[in-house]
C-alpha cells in the first residue's frame, strides 16, 4: 500500500522549538497496524523518526531540538501491516514531503 501525503507544514512552536506537521490520506485496511515515519536531513540516508501504532492516524508532528529553522527536511511514510516481523510487512516509501521550517517563536 502506498501512502500519499496531503501536505507538510513547517510552523512555529510557542516554546522556542520548531514544529513540522505531516498529513496523509487515511487508509482503511483491517490489516494495518500503523505507520513508519521517516525523515531525511538533507543527506543520502533516511532515518526512522517514529512508529505510530494507530492505524487511524492522519498526522505526525515532529518537534524538538533536532529541527532547525532554515534547514530543509524531507518526510516519507510507510504503512505497517499487522504481519510485520521486522523484515516483511512494511510498504514502500510514500511520496516525499519537503519542508523548510520558518523559525522559532
Amino acid at each position: 500500500t502506498r501512502i500519499s501525503h496531503k501536505n507538510a507544514e513547517a510552523g512555529r512552536a510557542t516554546d522556542g522549538q520548531v514544529e513540522v506537521e505531516v498529513y496523509w490520506n487515511r487508509i482503511t485496511n483491517l490489516d494495518l497496524r500503523g505507520f513508519g515515519i521517516y525523515r531525511n536531513d538533507n543527506s543520502s540516508e533516511w532515518f526512522d523518526r517514529d512508529f505510530l501504532v494507530d492505524p487511524t492516524s492522519e498526522l505526525f508532528v515532529d518537534s524538538g531540538n533536532s529541527l532547525s529553522p532554515g534547514n530543509d527536511y524531507a518526510y516519507s511514510i510507510t504503512s505497517i501491516a499487522t504481519t510485520y516481523d521486522g523484515f516483511q510487512g512494511e510498504s514502500d516509501f510514500s511520496d516525499v514531503a519537503a519542508v523548510r521550517p520558518l523559525g522559532y517563536v
